[in-house]
């Protein structure tokens, strides 16, 4: 359990901060790199920015919508699932209810997977040990599918739909021993390789617990309160950075990569913010 006193110990935010949006809640974006968390904050309207010495400086404002301003928040996870567990855990205690990961991966699937594309996740194959401290191994990581299909249309209405891909990602614990192949240990290109052939589109480090987090908490949320609005979505839009080998030589490849995860990403939370107005469903 959370323990009111000391929580949160790695990011300068209080409860207030996570309200709005009818009731709904802050959007959360949720980036590896401070550098894009600072990046998409410094696009907010009415940016209030709240640091804190770990770097996990938290952006607050709102980006416009038809005649809306949805209110929204940006802030660094850091990389990989232990710290983006310390995060998300202070983030649902003081009462965010909406995040979307916005962040890099390398393809699985070269081929047709490429630098510069996009993969929106489904899912996430848990081949990481944090969230195996939460829930058994069998237990799915799934992404919310209001977010999946908010983040299908705002593909199609960017005209991204032919670089853009939907499917299973993975989230490992070391980027050098499982795709950088920097291990004394086979089993690391023989498990990226059975990943690959069974069709998992790219490999990151997050969206796993961020998945798992979600569920487990907006069920314990719903169950408590039996209210739709304490549920928790969460989803994940990565830029490919990577296709032949795990990060490419060419920088352009990969900013054009990136701007279109974030033009995405804010799409979709416009898109889902739009439905869940509409709709009451939060």
């Amino acid at each position: 359990m959370h323990k009111k006193e000391t929580l949160p110990l790695h990011l300068n935010g209080d409860k207030r901060d996570f309200e709005g949006n009818a009731g709904i809640g802050r959007y959360v974006i949720l980036c590896g790199s401070q550098e894009r968390a600072r990046q998409i904050g410094q696009s907010f309207d009415q940016l209030e920015t709240k640091s804190h010495p770990r770097g996990h400086d938290l952006y607050l404002g709102t980006i416009p919508h038809k005649d809306h301003a949805i209110e929204m928040a940006a802030i660094s996870t850091g990389m990989g699932c232990p710290s983006t567990d310390i995060i998300l855990n202070e983030l649902i205690y003081l009462g965010a209810k909406r995040f979307l990961r916005i962040g890099t991966a390398g393809s699985l699937q070269p081929q047709w997977v490429k630098t510069g594309d996009v993969v929106i996740a489904t899912g996430a194959v848990r081949d990481e040990y944090t969230s195996r401290c939460y829930v058994d191994i069998s237990y799915p990581a799934l992404a919310s599918l209001s977010m999946i299909n908010a983040a299908v249309a705002a593909a199609k209405a960017l005209d991204l739909e032919t670089r853009t891909h939907t499917g299973i990602v993975h989230t490992k614990d070391s980027l050098y021993a499982r795709e950088f192949g920097v291990s004394h240990l086979k089993e690391n290109a023989e498990y990226m390789q059975h990943l690959k052939d069974i069709g998992v589109l790219a490999s990151e480090m997050e969206s796993a617990i961020i998945f798992t987090l979600a569920h487990l908490h907006g069920y314990r949320n719903s169950k408590q309160y039996r209210e739709p609005a304490k549920r928790i979505k969460a989803g994940s839009i990565l830029a490919i950075v990577g296709d032949e080998t795990p990060v490419d030589n060419n920088q352009e490849r990969i900013n054009k990569a990136i701007q279109r995860a974030l033009a995405l990403g804010i799409q979709t939370i416009k898109f889902l913010y739009e439905s869940e107005i509409t709709a009451n469903d939060f």
